[in-house]
């Protein structure tokens, strides 16, 4: 199963419950901003999962990616040393 691309889906396609934008349009912020450069809000992220889902549905006749986006695992650094050697 492919893993979700963000860049092939469109959250814009449902409406946002957190800020009330609607379909098409960008979230708002608190300040009542919206565009390009405002992130979707959590919430629109999770709405617009069954309309994919759905879509890939009609489309393909089962759903191909998989919808999750939970945080990945933080990659730790190795031990730094010192100093490193002259020679």
């Amino acid at each position: 199963m492919a893993k979700m691309n963000p860049d092939w889906y469109d959250y814009r396609e449902v409406v946002c419950p957190q800020c009330q934008a609607k379909a098409g349009t960008y979230c708002k912020r608190p300040s009542g901003h919206s565009g390009p450069f405002v992130q979707p809000h959590e919430q629109r992220r999770q709405a617009a999962h069954p309309v994919w889902e759905q879509e890939e549905l009609t489309k393909y006749g089962r759903i191909i990616t998989t919808w999750d986006e939970a945080p990945a695992t933080p990659v730790v650094p190795g031990p730094v040393k010192s100093q490193l050697p002259l020679f």
